[in-house]
């Protein structure tokens, strides 16, 4: 009889035992089908957030590449460039899909111009930036007859800032632009410029005269009450000019991981000064992307060449 006792108590701790672990096995199951389900209507969530996401970066690159194209509507043509000055180059290296640097070529009875423009940032800010003083220099040129590269400049200067700060109530912006801008005489061989930041190389003889710019950017010499200079250069046939923005000197790379620096960029134009221009313009391409090497592009990279 006692051993009959022991015998059903086990079957009924075994019979116990079972059906605690069936329903735990049972609420695992339901907790299971829970986050499958919960997981499964994530994962479609992430998948709408993941299509709405790659429709809105499709839509801003349409927009970014619509810029492209209306940026490159502002720039001078090829042939319009070669015409003016037919022995010359431009290296033309954008960070991004548009540019804050840009380059201007234009003409009218007395001068050729010529103008390298780094505005305020790269990407779509500095991009906007050089649709608006495109447009602010065109009108400036059409309105002024000056022979003074600087007092054309100070009237940009001007109209820049008025333009970026007329609306009151609007914070004020602090965007501005480095240039050079030259005014080739065409009866003669000299050359007024002026410039901001930024520097241009003269070669002749195998020697480079730098010309140093204002220390101020476009649109501060207002508030700052500063002034530019105006320079005169006087030029043999076969001479050089090179005009830059600061993209090349400032390019990150090399062995060490440094810039690449205004004293590597002079002897650079020195050493490939009596190639021609097609030559040159390679030379310099190469020898930026060897200095850059794996590293990121720093910022937008514009050189332009002219043999006078």
């Amino acid at each position: 009889m006692q051993a009959t006792s022991i015998n059903e108590n086990s079957v009924k701790d075994l019979t116990e035992q079972l059906r605690k672990l069936e329903e735990k096995y049972e609420s695992q199951k339901q907790m299971t089908e829970m986050t499958i389900g919960f997981l499964q209507d994530a994962n479609e969530k992430l998948t709408e957030a993941k299509d709405e996401i790659d429709k809105v970066n499709k839509r801003v690159q349409q927009s970014i590449n619509y810029a492209q194209r209306i940026q490159q509507k502002i720039l001078p043509s090829d042939q319009k460039v070669h015409r003016l000055y037919p022995d010359s180059f431009v290296l033309y290296k954008p960070k991004d899909v548009v540019s804050g640097d840009f380059y201007y070529a234009d003409e009218d009875d007395r001068f050729n111009y010529l103008a390298v423009i780094d505005c305020t940032g790269h990407g779509v800010p500095g991009a906007f930036l050089t649709l608006i003083v495109n447009s602010l220099l065109e009108a400036i040129l059409k309105e002024n007859k000056s022979n003074r590269a600087d007092i054309l400049l100070k009237k940009l200067d001007e109209r820049l800032f008025h333009y970026l700060n007329k609306n009151e109530g609007v914070k004020k912006i602090q965007d501005g632009l480095d240039i050079t801008f030259c005014m080739k005489e065409k009866s003669s061989n000299k050359i007024y410029f002026s410039s901001t930041h930024q520097r241009l190389y003269h070669v002749s003889s195998q020697t480079i005269e730098e010309y140093k710019g204002a220390s101020y950017s476009i649109g501060e010499f207002s508030k700052r009450q500063a002034k530019l200079m105006n320079h005169q250069l006087e030029f043999e046939p076969g001479d050089m000019i090179y005009l830059s923005t600061d993209g090349i000197i400032d390019q990150f790379g090399g062995q060490n991981n440094e810039k690449f620096k205004r004293k590597n960029f002079k002897n650079l134009l020195l050493k490939i000064a009596d190639y021609p221009l097609e030559k040159q313009q390679k030379i310099i391409d190469l020898t930026f992307e060897k200095w850059r090497g794996n590293k990121v592009q720093t910022d937008d990279v514009l050189v332009m060449g002219i043999k006078l």
